[in-house]
């Protein structure tokens, strides 16, 4: 893998960029709004700071835009921009929160899993309803770091998408707590 966009700058899509740059992996970020900020639980980071904590890293930002097209070309993602630019990458990351447009313009309203073809949906963007906004934002982190590491294996687009579903399904069934969880985990396993 060696470009990826992500369409969001959240928790999750700069968990996700920082994690892909550890690997050597080249990452676009684009953020819709033109005042990006960061704002979870209290706590808010302003865009100067987010801008020189990425791009420190080489994550190329373009804040203000979005995406007008994007289509799966089979070994890429072809995507076309609000600035009238284009670009083709190997994954395209939905890190845009619950009112997700890439969840929306990939999978439509019969989302099935988290991820089609080579377009993988992080954090909020997964649900279109946040009910535990401190556990999705702790989700959002821990998706962008696990895409980044599995990413850096360098696996194919399709085994990697797979292990992330697999991985990040463990992950949310680990925290749950009580007889529930427990009964959860118990069918999980029995399922494997």
């Amino acid at each position: 893998m060696k470009k990826v966009l992500i369409v969001g700058g959240g928790l999750g899509g700069l968990s996700a960029a920082l994690a892909l740059r550890q690997h050597g992996i080249a990452v676009d970020l684009i953020e819709a709004s033109r005042n990006w900020t960061v704002q979870h639980d209290g706590m808010l980071i302003q865009e100067h700071a987010l801008r020189a904590m990425v791009e420190e890293a080489g994550v190329t930002v373009r804040v203000g835009v979005s995406f007008v097209e994007m289509r799966d070309l089979g070994r890429a993602v072809g995507v076309r921009f609000t600035d009238n630019t284009s670009g083709g990458y190997d994954l395209v990351v939905g890190a845009d929160g619950a009112d997700s447009k890439v969840r929306e313009v990939v999978f439509g309203n019969g989302q099935q899993g988290i991820h089609k073809g080579r377009v993988v949906l992080i954090g909020d963007a997964v649900h279109a309803i946040s009910t535990h906004p401190g556990q999705e934002s702790a989700q959002a982190v821990k998706d962008g770091i696990l895409l980044g590491e599995l990413c850096g294996q360098r696996m194919p687009v399709e085994e990697m998408l797979a292990a992330f579903g697999v991985r990040r399904a463990d992950l949310r069934l680990a925290k749950l707590a009580g007889p529930v969880g427990v009964a959860l985990r118990s069918a999980d396993e029995q399922r494997s």
